[in-house]
């Protein structure tokens, strides 16, 4: 039982590195929109964000790969149609903050559903089915 909450404790880590990132990202975005030159300054972002993602991909294993590819596929796809839907050319650079905000929580909110769903799923079983590939637990939803 004690091996169980080691593994919680774990999964609430990643978790709260996730939220932290995510967060931290948003804070740097805004940072950059309330500048004098936000052209540049969301470029060196940019660019500082892709050579994060970049070291961090690197590190990954080859099988695993994929996941990250399908998720931030499925991340663009997202932001895509977002604006699309809001007319983005239409928005100032803080109603453009404040959208990805709104964003950003609703798809947090739609990952934790995902979670949530998925250990409902897990207790309803007696938890006697293999955890999923991201890729799977994604398309499900």
């Amino acid at each position: 039982m004690q091996e169980v909450k080691i593994v919680q404790d774990l999964i609430n880590s990643f978790v709260r590195l996730s939220a932290a990132m995510t967060v931290y990202s948003m804070q740097q975005m805004q940072s950059a929109v309330d500048t004098i030159d936000p052209n540049h300054s969301v470029t060196k972002l940019k660019k500082m964000i892709d050579s994060m993602t970049d070291a961090l991909t690197s590190q990954i294993d080859e099988s695993k790969k994929k996941t990250v590819e399908a998720i931030s596929n499925l991340g663009a796809d997202v932001v895509e149609r977002t604006f699309e839907t809001l007319n983005v050319q239409a928005l100032s650079p803080h109603d453009l903050v404040k959208s990805t905000n709104d964003m950003m929580r609703k798809t947090s909110d739609s990952l934790a559903s995902i979670i949530k769903s998925d250990k409902a799923d897990d207790k309803a079983s007696g938890g006697r089915h293999k955890p999923k590939a991201a890729e799977e637990a994604v398309a499900k939803h």
